[in-house]
């Protein structure tokens, strides 16, 4: 099975995930990301994610452009706060975990 914890559309609160099997990965971001949050990117309740406030090619990482899909300013915020979560569309090495169930 494959498990993360996503920020690419956002974050409102800190999440941990603790599987049963207890020699799978626990995953975490207890760090608030909302008290360093851009003020391009706050909004009422959470901070959203570059793509989602500002809806561009260089952000969301589209279909055009998913081969040159790179980590942003605004999303390396995100991954200095929580490095096991997915920051944007193609974090997947450092982002996805696997457990037997």
């Amino acid at each position: 099975d494959f498990y993360d914890i996503s920020l690419v559309d956002g974050f409102n609160v800190p999440l941990s995930f603790i599987p049963t099997n207890e020699q799978c990965t626990t995953v975490n971001c207890t760090s608030d990301i909302n008290a360093i949050c851009p003020a391009a990117l706050k909004v009422t309740g959470g901070c959203n994610s570059a793509c989602a406030a500002f809806h561009t090619d260089q952000y969301c990482c589209t279909s055009a452009n998913i081969d040159n899909c790179r980590p942003s300013n605004y999303s390396k915020i995100f991954k200095n706060q929580c490095p096991q979560e997915y920051s944007y569309a193609k974090d997947d090495a450092s982002s996805t975990f696997t457990c037997s169930s």
